[in-house]
C-alpha cells in the first residue's frame, strides 16, 4: 500500500511539471512570430541605412 502512494505521489509530480511544460510552450508559441516580426523590421530599418524606405 505504501508503495502504491509513492507512485501516485511520482505521477501527479510528473504530471504537474508535464502541465507547467506546455503552458510555457504554449506562451512561446504566442510570443515567437511577435519576436520574429520585431527582429525582421529591426533587420530591415538597419540594411535600410537610416534612408527612407520607398
Amino acid at each position: 500500500m505504501r508503495t502504491l502512494i509513492w507512485v501516485l505521489v511520482i505521477l501527479a509530480v510528473l504530471a504537474l511539471i508535464v502541465g507547467a511544460i506546455v503552458k510555457v510552450l504554449a506562451f512561446l508559441l504566442w510570443i515567437a512570430p511577435i519576436l520574429v516580426a520585431v527582429a525582421i523590421a529591426l533587420f530591415v530599418m538597419n540594411r535600410s541605412g537610416n534612408r527612407q524606405i520607398p
